[in-house]
């Protein structure tokens, strides 16, 4: 079920979010983990010439009151310690401009550690 919540409007939602960064010359890639073993999640590389500028991945886990989601992100000045932060998603999963919302205030607070 995750996996297929996550094809869907988070995906759009990430890619949308790597094309606008590509037309302001970022580098944004956007990538999948839909078979992992610790639960599906998909994600996104944002880089300049330097170097990475945040990496952040909405994962999703199944607990016995259903699915429930993670924002995971690194960014230059975490000094490489990844962070989790619960997400509040309903169970049908996170809407497309959640998402954009979401990805655009990690890349701004990333921004600010350039």
């Amino acid at each position: 079920k995750a996996r297929g919540i996550l094809r869907d409007e988070p995906e759009a939602g990430f890619q949308e979010f790597a094309a606008y960064l590509q037309s302001q010359g970022e580098s944004a890639s956007v990538r999948h983990g839909l078979n992992d073993d610790k639960g599906p999640w998909i994600g996104i590389d944002i880089s300049d010439k330097h170097g990475l500028i945040v990496d952040v991945i909405l994962k999703c886990r199944l607990r016995a009151t259903g699915l429930q989601w993670f924002w995971v992100y690194e960014h230059r000045g975490s000094r490489r310690q990844p962070k989790e932060q619960e997400a509040e998603i309903r169970e049908t999963g996170p809407s497309k401009q959640y998402v954009i919302d979401t990805l655009a205030e990690y890349y701004q607070k990333a921004s600010t550690t350039r």
